[in-house]
């Protein structure tokens, strides 16, 4: 009776005793940012003691919370280290209290990875948080991001009016990405002038895909804007970029009478315009394009020659391939041309693929 009495008395101390100790450690680990299940190992006599020594050298999430630019550099530490879920969490803490850098990030790894499947919803989230700001980065991407198809918040409408907000801003991408925007749209609604306005701006600053759309406009037998003058001035503005599958196929153009039409004597005047087509060869051949190599080891063959004497058009046929066969066989190890028509591959209008240097 008196062992009982003695497990009695020992109960009615300890089982308060332990409740209110588990409550006291559950409101530290709370308090600390630390999730509640932290409470059982701290109650187990032993493995307390190593958890304390381990909850003292570590950083705290709350606290860090109160320096938010230190919770940063960890998070950026845990990306470094592969740790993107961690990162993760402790950015978006950062980003609800509307921590700048953290939006940033997190609209980049939504958008890019790494080691997690990208989303674009949560990246519209944050980048249109960013756009709102007066961000004109932000704005461009935020309407990129609601005209991609594979988005789940596509919205066409939102993606006009971010675009044109960051073109406002003069960023000179989104004058693009909006010409891409409006040819997504049904072609009775396509404003076409406003199309070319707008790639006409982006190609002036350089941007070669909307140089490229330009060409293919203006080239178009089919469209109204056919104009062979402004087809032939896009394709040599991309060809001087130095890219030697355009400056192959600008030769070629030009003297097949593509963009300008042109009789045997035109051609073979000192108009210089078949001069201009032999020095794109030419400069194509340099850089090692096979195709351009051989056609002007055929035309030294054949004793082909311009009457232009201020200009030197030879060509040493024993630096370039042996033969247009060569070239081919050359050219179709690497992917540049699809089998098709070989013999006449050398006076034939290139691919669309050529075109955009494909």
């Amino acid at each position: 009776m008196d062992g009982l009495n003695l497990w009695l008395i020992a109960a009615i101390i300890l089982v308060p005793t332990t409740i209110v100790t588990a409550l006291f450690i559950l409101q530290i680990i709370r308090k600390a940012g630390y999730h509640p299940i932290w409470l059982i190992p701290a109650l187990v006599p032993g493995l307390n003691y190593l958890l304390l020594w381990a909850f003292a050298l570590s950083n705290w999430p709350n606290l860090i919370a109160n320096r938010p630019d230190d919770l940063y550099r960890v998070a950026l530490k845990q990306l470094s280290q592969g740790k993107v879920k961690q990162a993760i969490k402790h950015l978006n803490l950062l980003a609800e209290d509307d921590h700048q850098d953290a939006q940033y990030q997190l609209v980049d790894i939504y958008i890019n990875g790494p080691d997690i499947e990208p989303s674009l919803k949560h990246a519209v989230y944050w980048s249109e948080k960013l756009a709102k700001k007066g961000d004109e980065t932000m704005q461009f991407v935020t309407g990129d991001l609601y005209s991609r198809d594979d988005n789940p918040v596509y919205d066409i409408e939102k993606a006009e009016f971010w675009l044109e907000k960051a073109i406002r801003c003069r960023h000179v991408g989104a004058h693009r990405r909006l010409a891409e925007v409006y040819e997504q749209v049904p072609s009775e609604q396509c404003q076409r002038k406003k199309v070319i306005d707008l790639y006409l701006f982006s190609a002036g600053y350089g941007d070669g895909l909307s140089q490229s759309r330009l060409f293919d406009i203006f080239s178009d037998h089919n469209s109204e804007y056919y104009d062979p003058g402004k087809a032939l001035r896009w394709l040599k503005v991309q060809a001087e970029s130095g890219n030697p599958e355009l400056q192959y196929h600008l030769g070629l153009s030009m003297i097949n009478g593509d963009f300008v039409p042109l009789t045997m004597e035109d051609m073979w005047s000192d108009n210089g315009y078949l001069a201009d087509a032999w020095i794109w060869i030419s400069r194509a051949a340099e850089q090692g394009h096979h195709r351009a190599k051989a056609w002007l080891a055929e035309m030294e063959e054949k004793s082909v020659h311009l009457r232009d004497n201020r200009i030197d058009f030879s060509w040493d046929k024993n630096a370039s391939v042996d033969s247009f066969s060569e070239a081919l066989t050359q050219d179709l190890a690497t992917g540049d041309v699809d089998g098709e028509r070989v013999d006449e591959l050398a006076l034939a209008e290139p691919s669309k693929e050529a075109v955009h240097g494909g």
